[in-house]
């Protein structure tokens, strides 16, 4: 039991050390011990040596028993204290011993002082021996308390055997660290209770497993008692009612004690929110049932035919599908108390801690849910309408109240989740107003089919500063500006951070048009005219409408309340971005045009010999496609592009052409008579072009306006089938001049269609 001498050895070898000292009366002149009168040391070593050998037997009858059998443990210890009467019998003779010494007769007494301290010594430390005792009680409070475990285990005393259990580790953590005892037998006793704490706690939690059972729709506690008012009760052997044990009870209290109902504690509030809460949190189409120690949700929902929204491959737009439909909140809030009104009088009965620890993760998810899905959609859209949602404000903070400390045991400020979300409505109206808008531009861009609308101004006179030109608008413009201009409306009238948030939701709603139809629209902005000039005219009708009123200053920058920030600036700052994009946009497509329009010139392969009848066709082929492809572009683009746009871009067209013709005519240098016939014949065609720029019935054409190059090009042509008199006639009256001809080009076309005579050497003198 001992890893060191024991008080007894060392007893044993201070009283034969001290037999050696006795005094010189005591001994015969040759050194022998005068036996005589005194207690020899060979009684001293007798006595010793029987108490050691008892010791020594009954300790190592202790450890096997100890290591064998608990049941022999207590038998062995009651022999052991036997120890203390043998002691005392030796406490006895040690005083039987130091009478003699101070005894009269011996006259030694002055020498024996050192024999008399180290016989008190003794005798202190065997009157000290009570540690031994000491840890021999202890080791017996030890087994009694592992045997009462053992029994309260069978018994089903769960929370009484954790406790039991406790007490045995603080009473083998209670030996001083210098005890007698040895480490050994400390060490058994800690594995045992390690192990006893294992199984214990696996036990614990599989029997909470047992008891409580969460599916979906559906809640099962076992091993509790029954709801009062039902009448159920057990029966013992002999007939006497009793109600049945609430194992239950047992069970969260021993989990409780070992540290591990938190934790499980917290998986059954993710099954509870997961199966029970996520559903009756969200909707009132559930109906709450509970029988004794079940409870049943059921869903009354009727079942909704998929909607075309849903099917992969709609062709309806998402922004047409119905918003969801308004959840009642009393409904909601009914179905939530009853069922937390359940749990707290069925599994959680009498065990308000596991309610907290529950509740403290349940509840967060309880009134997340019934944010998003019912407080969120009981927010109106529309201000004038915010009124009536006090009503369900006085609900909300009616239901945190009885969810209090009574319910799932909310009791901190950090659990007015829900109140405080009701009371900052107007926040949460601007983030949901926000969201929507957000959401509709998505959806208008990603359903856009270009359909358009004209927009006209006609009470605004010609001159007006901010007047916006007669064109075609997509319907996605014209909606998009109608909610950013409704958003500052109603910004107007809200609270200075609401009005924030919708100021910024109208802007954001502006920069994602900006960057995501360009992308989402690219293939037909590039490959359709009429599609970039609608878009073209849609960031400059959006362009407008942020330097007019409401948009450039809305009233959001001139209320007292708003705060001061670098968010409130104006609108305007984001028209040069815009018409910089529709400016890029239209510039690239006028290009590509342009482009088409050079490969229908180059595919002539220029003017020379269009009267042979291998180079009449192509050249021929080159100038109707040329001119179909301009008009037709002329009149997809003339209902669409404002007027001066429109004339812009037709006349920068028809200018490259007139120029490129004007200038490939001019080149030649031997035009012969039935190539200048032909000629005649094919130029005459350009003049076609000029329908594209009669932008109104009745009105005239005005080609000499937009194409600087049309009138030469005319003259060009008219001088193939002119004589040379009239050539030079209309040099001298100045009508070649008008049209921008040199005496040097109309000299040069004279050579190219006459030949070498007086006649033409007179004409060339007088065109100077």
């Amino acid at each position: 039991l001992f890893g060191r001498p024991c008080p007894q050895r060392i007893l044993a070898r201070a009283l034969l050390m001290s037999a050696s000292c006795l005094p010189a009366s005591v001994l015969h002149g040759d050194g022998q011990i005068d036996m005589e009168g005194a207690l020899v040391p060979a009684e001293i070593r007798r006595i010793i040596d029987l108490i050691d050998e008892e010791i020594s037997h009954n300790y190592t009858l202790v450890e096997e028993v100890l290591h064998a059998d608990h049941s022999g443990f207590k038998d062995t210890l009651a022999r052991t204290l036997k120890i203390e009467e043998k002691l005392a019998h030796m406490h006895g003779a040690v005083d039987d011993l130091d009478g003699q010494v101070h005894a009269p007769d011996t006259g030694v007494r002055a020498r024996m002082d050192i024999i008399i301290n180290a016989h008190r010594e003794l005798t202190t430390t065997i009157a000290n021996n009570s540690e031994i005792i000491d840890v021999l009680h202890r080791l017996q409070s030890i087994h009694a308390d592992v045997v009462l475990y053992d029994k309260l285990v069978q018994e089903g005393a769960y929370e009484h055997a954790t406790r039991n259990l406790q007490e045995v580790l603080a009473a083998v953590n209670a030996f001083p660290k210098h005890s007698e005892g040895d480490p050994r037998i400390l060490a058994v006793l800690r594995d045992q209770h390690r192990l006893r704490h294992k199984q214990l706690k696996a036990h614990m939690l599989q029997k909470f497993q047992e008891y409580i059972q969460v599916s979906s729709h559906h809640i099962s506690i076992h091993g509790v008692d029954p709801l009062p008012g039902t009448g159920k009760k057990g029966k013992r052997k002999g007939g006497i009612d009793e109600a049945p044990r609430t194992y239950l009870g047992e069970v969260l209290a021993s989990m409780e004690l070992l540290g591990i109902l938190e934790a499980q504690a917290d998986g059954l509030a993710e099954a509870l929110g997961r199966h029970v809460f996520g559903g009756i949190a969200t909707s009132p189409l559930w109906t709450i049932t509970t029988t004794d120690n079940h409870l049943s949700i059921t869903s009354t929902a009727p079942e909704v035919a998929t909607s075309p929204a849903a099917v992969p491959g709609s062709k309806r737009k998402v922004h047409d599908a119905p918003p969801p439909p308004p959840v009642d909140p009393s409904a909601v809030y009914r179905n939530l108390e009853a069922t937390v009104e359940f749990l707290r009088n069925v599994p959680f009965r009498g065990h308000p801690g596991l309610l907290r620890a529950v509740g403290a993760v349940l509840w967060p998810r309880i009134a997340g849910d019934v944010i998003r899905s019912v407080l969120s959609v009981a927010i109106p859209l529309d201000r004038a309408r915010l009124e009536d949602f006090k009503h369900v404000e006085a609900l909300t903070k009616a239901l945190e109240t009885r969810l209090g400390p009574h319910g799932l045991g909310l009791t901190g400020p950090e659990d007015k989740q829900l109140s405080k979300y009701v009371e900052d409505v107007d926040t949460h109206f601007a983030e949901k107003k926000r969201r929507v808008m957000l959401e509709r531009v998505r959806d208008l861009i990603f359903n856009a089919d270009h359909s358009t609308t004209v927009v006209s101004m006609p009470n605004q006179a010609p001159d007006h500063p901010f007047r916006f030109p007669t064109c075609a608008i997509t319907l996605l413009a014209r909606d998009l500006v109608g909610i950013v201009t409704g958003a500052l409306a109603e910004a107007a009238s809200s609270t200075p951070r609401g009005s924030l948030d919708l100021y910024e939701a109208a802007r954001s709603c502006l920069d994602l048009f900006r960057a995501l139809y360009p992308v989402h629209h690219s293939a037909r902005l590039a490959m359709v005219p009429v599609i970039a000039a609608a878009f073209h005219n849609d960031l400059m009708y959006i362009s407008h409408s942020l330097m007019t009123p409401p948009c450039p200053f809305p009233a959001l920058l001139t209320a007292s309340s708003a705060p001061s920030g670098p968010y409130l600036r104006p609108m305007a700052d984001l028209v040069p971005l815009f018409r910089r994009i529709a400016s890029e946009h239209w510039s690239s497509q006028c290009r590509k045009q342009a482009t088409v329009v050079k490969e229908h010139l180059d595919a002539m392969g220029g003017l020379t010999d269009t009267h042979l009848p291998n180079r009449t066709p192509a050249v021929e082929g080159g100038l109707k496609r040329m001119v179909h492809h301009i008009t037709h572009l002329g009149k997809v683009l003339v209902p669409v592009l404002p007027r001066g746009v429109y004339l812009a871009t037709m006349g920068a067209m028809v200018e490259d052409v007139a120029a490129r013709l004007t200038y490939m005519v001019l080149a030649l240098d031997n035009i012969s008579e039935d190539e200048s016939h032909q000629l005649y014949r094919l130029l005459h065609d350009v003049e076609k072009l000029a329908v594209v720029f009669k932008t109104e019935v009745g009105e005239e054409p005005h080609v000499r306006r937009w194409v600087p190059s049309w009138r030469k090009l005319l003259r060009v042509t008219a001088m193939m089938d002119m004589p040379l008199v009239g050539i030079v006639e209309h040099w001298t009256t100045g009508a070649l001049k008008e049209a921008a001809l040199t005496d040097q080009e109309v000299r040069g076309m004279v050579r190219a269609l006459f030949s070498d005579s007086p006649l033409r050497k007179q004409s060339l003198d007088q065109i100077r």
